[in-house]
């Protein structure tokens, strides 16, 4: 499980939500490992290809864990199967993380996954123009967000998010609905919002302002 360097901050809710789910992890191996979108060790992918032949539509999984911990490799990719199965090719993408990177750095991440997959796509016989997201918690976040910007459905087709953390703000009420609101918790979500967004208050870092804000959207989520 890749954590920030901190170590400390938010370790307790993710080992007891990772409790679960580790027995669960997707352990096949990807065709092409730690493809590289840029100059960060961080900046990386992994890309899952199915058995079927022609172009292949494309999923970008976005992993969650509070914008500080956790992989492309964990729990967060046991959906891959039926995404191959359905004849997707699948992204499986890291990026940079706080506390060392705060918002805007992993949403410029995706960002720049997203368009280096529909630039170099096509050597793995990808159709750029069939890419779609997928993101759980703090990626459905990042996804809902790229997604809710899109200019139009050819450059994202849907999003697909599970318990995507939609607002910074609400994050205590959404954690009293998935049953871990405990007072220690409570705290130290405080402490992953102040990692992430260093204190302040960033309208555009929630998913919620870009609803509230926009008249229309030009890709549909599920």
């Amino acid at each position: 499980m890749r954590e920030n360097t901190t170590g400390t901050i938010g370790v307790h809710i993710c080992q007891k939500y990772l409790t679960g789910f580790m027995g669960r992890m997707f352990m096949g191996s990807p065709a092409y490992k730690d493809i590289s979108y840029g100059d960060h060790p961080q900046q990386v992918f992994d890309l899952y290809i199915p058995g079927t032949e022609g172009n292949l539509p494309l999923i970008i999984l976005v992993h969650g864990g509070g914008f500080y911990c956790c992989d492309k490799t964990d729990f967060h990719t046991r959906p891959i199967p039926v995404f191959l199965r359905m004849g997707f090719a699948v992204a499986s993408v890291n990026y940079r993380m706080a506390p060392d990177f705060p918002w805007p750095y992993p949403q410029q991440d995706l960002d720049r996954c997203i368009r280096y997959l529909r630039e170099e796509g096509r050597k793995w016989k990808i159709d750029t123009e069939k890419v779609f997201l997928h993101g759980t918690s703090a990626g459905g976040n990042l996804a809902a967000i790229e997604a809710l910007l899109a200019s139009s459905s050819e450059e994202i087709r849907a999003a697909a998010l599970l318990c995507p953390l939609i607002s910074l703000d609400r994050m205590e009420e959404d954690l009293a609905v998935s049953g871990f609101a405990e007072e220690e918790n409570l705290e130290e979500l405080k402490k992953i919002r102040l990692l992430y967004l260093k204190g302040k208050k960033r309208l555009e870092a929630d998913a919620d302002y870009y609803i509230s804000n926009q008249s229309a959207y030009h890709v549909p989520f599920y």
